[in-house]
C-alpha cells in the first residue's frame, strides 16, 4: 500500500508539474517582450514557479556521495524542468538572451547552497575526503558554465540592463563567479586553512612494519588536487606559507623520531619534498634540504664503505645524493661540497692505504686492479648520467657535468693518480706526500664553507670590476631573501595571531590585496603596513597591530 502511494505521490506531481509548465509555456506566449521585462519574467517569476519542482528533484542528488556522471545527470534533470522554449535544451538558444537568467536562478538559489551546505558540513574533510569535494566543486563549475551564455551572448549586455536585478551584471551574469565566490572563497578554502593548521606529521607504523617509512596523509595527497581551482591571487601564497612551515615541521619530526635509519629518513624526506617541485620555489625546497636533510645525508655517506672490487662497491649513497639533486633538492654547491668532502676524501684515503700496504718488490702486480679501481670511480662521478637526470640538462643539469667542471673535484682525482703513479715508481716519500687528510680536519663542512668563502672573494672582486662603469649591484643569496608580506605573516605567527587574506567584496585597496591581522584589514604598500581604524586607512607598525 505504501508503494502503490508513493506512485500516486509521483504520479501527481509529475501531473501538477506538467500543468505548471504549460502555465508557464502560455505566460511566455502571451506576454509582450516589455511585460516579461517589467515582471522579471524569466529570472523571477518562472525560477519562483519552478522552485519546488526543483528542490522535489534535488531531493535525490548526493552533493559528495554521487559521481560525476551523477551530478551531470542531476543537472539535466533539473534543466528540464522548464518548457523547452525557455531553457529546457542542453544549451539555451542565443535568440532571446535573457531567457539565460532562468536557469542561472535556479542554479544560484537551489542547486548551488545545496552544495555550500555539503561542503560546510562535517560529512566533508578536506584531508580524508578529498575526491568527493573535488568531484563536486568541478561539477558546480561545469554547472556554472552551462547556465552561463556563451561569449557572443555576452556581448549584449548593455540592451540587457533592464532585464536584470539590482545586482550588478558581473555578479548576475556569471554563474562560475558565484561559485568561486559561494564555495572556495567561501567554503573550500577556509576549511583546508584549519585542516592545514591541525595537520601534523605522524609517521605511518603500518608502512613502517612493512618496512617503508612514510607519514600518515601526507600534505601532497590532499593540498595538491586543489592547486588548479586555487586562482585567487591572495590564497595561493597564503596557503603556500603555511605549506613551507609545515614541511619545515614535518622533516624536524622525522630528525626526532626514534629508530629510523639514515636511509629510511632520506626516503621519507624526499617524499615529503618532491611533490612541491614545480610550485614551491626551488630555492625554497633547497633550503629545506640543506637544513634539515643534507646534515644526515653527509651522516649517511661519511660511514660509506670503499670496495677493492667494483662489483662488491655499494653505491647507494652516491645513488641517493644524485637522486636529490636531479630533483632540484640539493643545491649545485652543497652537491660538490658532500661528493669532496666525503665520498672522494673517504675514497683518496682508503686508495692511499691500500697502496701503502702493498708489496714494494712487485709494483706492478695489482696495477691492472689499481687501474680498474680508479676507472670505475671515474665513470660513476663524472661520466655516467644516473636516474632522474636529462643529458640535455633541460631540467636540471646532471651531477657528473657539474662534477666535471668543478676544479676541486678533478684536483682530487688527479691526486688519486699520482699516488698510482708514485706507487708505480716504488717512491714511498711522493705517496706519503700525497697522503689525504683526515675527516676530524676535512670533511663537507670544511669543504662547504671554502666554497662559500670562494664565492663571496669572486662577488667582491666582482664589485671591484664594476666601480669604474657604476655603481655595484648589491649580491644577496636567493635562500636569503624575503618578502616583506612574509615578514609580517611570521610576525603574526608568533604572535598567535591569524593572518588571512580577505575574499569577496571589498578584498583589494588600490589594486593591493587586504589582509586580516586578526580581526583588523591590512594591506602592505612599498614595505608599509596600512591598518584600518576608524573607517581610515593609516600606517602602523608591526607592533601596534598585536
Amino acid at each position: 500500500q505504501a508503494s502503490n502511494h508513493d506512485n500516486d505521490d509521483d504520479h501527481d506531481h509529475i501531473t501538477v508539474m506538467t500543468q505548471v509548465q504549460g502555465y508557464i509555456q502560455k505566460l511566455h506566449d502571451n506576454f509582450t517582450k516589455e511585460e516579461k521585462e517589467s515582471l522579471h519574467f524569466y529570472n523571477v517569476l518562472v525560477p519562483c514557479l519552478l522552485g519546488p519542482f526543483v528542490e522535489k528533484r534535488l531531493v535525490q542528488w548526493d552533493p559528495l556521495g554521487n559521481s560525476t556522471l551523477e551530478h551531470d545527470q542531476m543537472m539535466t534533470s533539473v534543466w528540464n524542468l522548464s518548457p523547452s522554449p525557455l531553457t529546457g535544451q542542453t544549451v539555451p538558444s542565443t535568440g532571446d538572451e535573457s531567457k539565460w537568467f532562468t536557469r542561472r536562478s535556479i542554479f544560484v538559489n537551489h542547486i548551488l547552497p545545496r552544495a555550500k551546505r555539503a561542503l560546510q558540513s562535517s560529512q566533508w574533510d578536506p584531508m580524508s575526503t578529498v575526491d568527493d569535494g573535488l568531484e563536486l566543486y568541478e561539477a558546480m563549475l561545469k554547472g556554472a558554465a552551462m547556465a552561463s551564455p556563451p561569449p557572443m551572448v555576452s556581448q549584449s549586455r548593455e540592451e540587457m540592463e533592464d532585464v536584470l536585478l539590482e545586482a550588478p551584471m558581473e555578479q548576475l551574469y556569471t554563474s562560475v563567479d558565484s561559485v568561486k565566490e559561494e564555495l572556495m572563497h567561501e567554503t573550500i578554502y577556509p576549511k583546508m586553512s584549519r585542516s592545514i593548521s591541525a595537520w601534523k606529521p605522524v609517521i605511518d607504523k603500518k608502512q613502517q612494519s612493512l618496512g617503508e617509512c612514510r607519514l600518515v596523509n601526507p600534505l601532497h595527497l590532499w593540498v595538491l588536487p586543489w592547486l588548479p581551482h586555487l586562482d585567487h591571487k591572495t590564497i595561493l601564497p597564503t596557503l603556500l606559507g603555511d605549506i613551507k612551515r609545515k614541511l619545515r615541521s614535518s622533516l624536524s619530526y622525522l630528525q626526532g623520531a626514534k629508530g629510523i635509519h639514515e636511509t629510511d629518513f632520506l626516503s621519507a624526506s624526499f617524499g615529503i619534498l618532491e611533490p612541491w617541485r614545480g610550485i614551491l620555489e626551488k630555492t625554497t625546497l633547497q633550503d629545506l634540504t640543506s637544513n634539515s636533510v643534507v646534515p644526515r645525508l653527509d651522516k649517511y655517506l661519511c660511514n660509506m664503505v670503499i670496495s677493492r672490487e667494483s662489483k662488491d662497491q655499494d653505491w647507494s649513497g652516491v645513488d641517493i645524493l644524485f637522486k636529490w639533486h636531479a630533483a632540484g633538492l640539493l643545491a649545485d654547491r652543497e652537491l660538490m661540497s658532500l661528493v669532496e668532502g666525503e665520498v672522494l676524501c673517504t675514497w683518496a684515503r682508503a686508495l692511499h692505504a691500500w697502496l701503502s700496504l702493498e708489496e714494494s718488490s712487485e709494483p706492478t702486480a695489482n696495477f691492472e686492479q689499481m687501474s680498474e679501481f680508479y676507472a670505475d670511480w671515474k665513470q660513476k662521478l663524472l661520466l655516467d648520467t644516473h636516474p632522474g637526470e636529462k643529458a640535455d640538462g633541460a631540467h636540471v643539469v646532471p651531477a657528473y657535468q657539474i662534477l666535471r667542471k668543478d676544479k676541486m673535484i678533478c684536483q682530487h682525482f688527479y691526486a688519486c693518480l699520482l699516488m698510482i703513479q708514485s706507487k708505480m715508481d716504488n717512491d714511498a716519500d711522493a705517496l706519503d706526500d700525497l697522503l689525504p687528510p683526515f675527516r676530524e680536519s676535512y670533511n663537507y663542512r670544511h669543504a662547504m664553507a671554502r666554497r662559500v668563502r670562494d664565492e663571496r672573494i669572486k662577488e667582491q672582486e666582482k664589485e671591484i670590476l664594476q666601480r669604474g662603469t657604476g655603481p655595484a649591484p648589491r649580491h644577496f643569496h636567493k635562500a636569503q631573501q624575503h618578502t616583506f608580506r612574509e615578514v609580517v605573516e611570521d610576525y603574526a605567527r608568533e604572535q598567535n595571531v591569524s593572518f588571512t587574506p580577505r575574499l569577496g567584496a571589498n578584498s583589494t585597496k588600490d589594486g593591493k590585496p587586504i589582509f586580516m591581522f586578526g580581526t583588523t584589514p591590512i594591506y602592505i604598500d612599498s614595505n608599509v603596513v596600512f591598518a584600518l581604524r576608524k573607517s581610515k586607512w593609516q600606517p602602523t607598525s608591526l607592533e601596534s597591530l598585536s
